[in-house]
């Protein structure tokens, strides 16, 4: 993506119709029909298979009931828009399902129509397609995972900015970017890193530097610094809550030896990322075998490919000797790392073409397909030979038994952030209150249900001052979703109380 003709417009040719055409990408539009039904009928799947959540779901659920600067140690853009989602649809597991894969077919989509400006349509749509290699994207965020579903978007968002940056530069432009780049921030933490990316890709490769830095680059600095101020400030107050699960999970330890931590951090990155390339590699070797490698390479990408993948490569060093990371994730380099088939067929693009690429192209809608299968028969799998997961939680059943021992809406307080989650999907007008929040003071007067799985009851009904109600709790046990014919039970208790003015889990 270097010479100044590549970064023209594409000129638009004559396009065939016949399916054949369609389905190499030579005409942009069935592509994306075909990606939107793709994540329709994700939409479709997850409202059918359960009522019951996941846990980035869930957590979801709970946070998105109000609106906030920070939420802890993600940021906050996902919440904000599922709030959105929420008023407008209801709390719903479609409104959970809809916002996440409208963000994916956005990130999908603003990969192909980057990819189309550098490179001929049938690379782009075979370079976007292959990202269903890459299961930590394809598999994963389907599974669950939603902050790095939005951050893919925003990701995909700074490249089709940058490469129209790199096209055309003006002001808009450059506002443009400053306007992703600050979106992609509030989407996740590590979209920093991918930016950072970026901008050392931006300088090193000449072609790219001559481009892209300019004057007008403080358009993006401004606008970005506009669109993140508001919750870096949040930030700077609330440091420790929002980094403290982060370094968590990153394995992060001061205390570490640093040769065993520097051995640790690196096995841990290299395994993650083996991980993460190994599908997309096998199936390219498996339909390409030596072209892959030996197929006529376009200098210009590959300039800018290898100086991208040095420095993620470096930046991983970096974080390994200096940042004390010694615990990596496949998922985690999903943002930085969407782009790698895009990248691979923008240096070869003549693999694209022939009737090894129609193979391939038809191998890997195969394997979405399979993806699709497997997504499907996840839950009931697991409901009838494994230990029930998420989904197979009875919640609708549980529901139908507070209905019916007399609570229809009102305040439920739970100290179970996932039982509380699935009872707001259940009861969208009910106030939800975790032990210890304050009780709003429009809910005080109220009906209230204190629920819990079967031996947290006592606990939860002592914490809030209740220890003397045990005795009213009704308990239920209940089949999981997909194992009504197996032993396993899902037990579950509650207390019905009346309304009062000081309720539990309020402030004194």
């Amino acid at each position: 993506m270097m010479h100044a003709s590549r970064y023209a417009p594409p000129v638009t040719s004559p396009v065939s119709r016949s399916p054949a055409s369609r389905l190499a990408g030579d005409d942009l539009r069935f592509p994306i029909a075909l990606m939107l039904g793709w994540f329709a009928a994700q939409v479709a799947l997850r409202v059918l298979v359960s009522d019951s959540l996941e846990l980035d779901e869930a957590e979801q659920t709970l946070a998105a009931r109000t609106l906030a600067l920070g939420y802890g140690a993600q940021p906050p853009l996902y919440t904000w828009l599922q709030h959105a989602f929420f008023r407008v649809l209801g709390v719903s597991v479609f409104a959970l399902a809809l916002a996440k894969n409208l963000m994916l077919f956005a990130a999908w989509t603003l990969t192909l129509l980057a990819a189309r400006r550098l490179m001929p349509p049938r690379a782009a749509w075979l370079g976007t397609l292959s990202m269903l290699w890459l299961v930590s994207l394809s598999w994963d965020a389907q599974r669950d995972l939603t902050h790095t579903a939005l951050a893919t978007t925003t990701a995909a968002a700074v490249v089709y900015a940058f490469v129209r940056v790199a096209q055309r530069p003006g002001v808009a432009e450059y506002a443009a970017l400053g306007l992703a780049l600050g979106l992609s921030v509030l989407a996740k933490y590590n979209n920093v890193a991918f930016a950072a990316l970026l901008a050392g890709t931006a300088l090193v490769v000449p072609e790219l530097r001559r481009r892209v830095v300019d004057a007008r680059l403080a358009w993006t600095i401004l606008v970005a610094a506009l669109v993140v101020a508001p919750h870096a400030l949040w930030l700077l107050g609330h440091w420790h809550l929002a980094s403290a699960g982060t370094m968590s999970k990153m394995g992060v330890d001061p205390d570490h030896a640093f040769a065993s931590g520097w051995l640790v951090g690196g096995g841990s990155a290299l395994l993650a990322l083996v991980g993460f390339v190994t599908p997309f590699w096998i199936a390219v070797l498996a339909f390409f075998g030596r072209r892959a490698w030996s197929a006529p390479a376009d200098p210009a990408p590959r300039r800018v490919v290898r100086a991208y993948l040095l420095l993620f490569v470096a930046l991983l060093v970096v974080l390994v000797v200096a940042g004390g990371v010694t615990h990596f994730k496949a998922r985690w380099f999903v943002p930085g790392l969407f782009v790698l088939p895009a990248m691979f067929f923008a240096v070869r693009p003549t693999l694209a073409e022939g009737r090894r690429a129609g193979a391939y192209r038809c191998a890997t809608l195969a394997f979405g397909a399979l993806i699709f299968v497997l997504l499907a028969a996840k839950a009931p799998v697991q409901g009838r030979f494994a230990t029930p997961g998420d989904l197979n939680e009875p919640t609708g059943a549980l529901a139908a038994a507070l209905r019916a021992d007399g609570f229809a809406r009102g305040v439920i307080v739970s100290e179970e952030r996932r039982l509380a989650a699935r009872l707001r999907v259940q009861f969208p007008d009910s106030t939800i209150v975790l032990a210890g929040e304050a009780m709003p003071e429009a809910a005080r007067d109220e009906p209230r249900v204190v629920v819990a799985s079967d031996d947290r009851l006592p606990e939860l009904l002592q914490s809030l001052g209740l220890a003397d109600r045990e005795a009213e709790a009704r308990r239920i046990e209940l089949p999981y979703r997909y194992g009504a014919d197996r032993p396993l039970r899902a037990r579950y208790a509650w207390v019905l109380l009346a309304p009062s003015r000081r309720a539990p889990g309020a402030s004194r």
